[in-house]
């Protein structure tokens, strides 16, 4: 396993960071622009919903890091 192996796991990360981005940007201009109840409660329902796993993001991130320090540490203590 190289470096080069993890290239498309950091840029489907940073397309996820954007997606919600834009989507939460979306969503909250719908709520904004809303008149009709049930739309409108429907766009916070998508807000709340972006919101929540945008907070997973950090998570995801640390994870991701973390797996990366411990396979490299493993893959230098086994060819030592």
């Amino acid at each position: 396993m190289d470096m080069r192996d993890l290239i498309p796991y950091g840029i489907a990360f940073v397309v996820l960071a954007v997606t919600l981005s834009v989507g939460a940007n979306i969503v909250g201009t719908l709520q904004e622009s809303n008149t009709v109840a049930e739309a409108n409660t429907t766009a916070t329902n998508g807000l709340t919903a972006l919101v929540t796993l945008s907070s997973w993001q950090n998570i995801i991130a640390i994870t991701l890091a973390a797996a990366v320090i411990i396979g490299g540490l493993l893959l230098y203590f086994q060819f030592r």
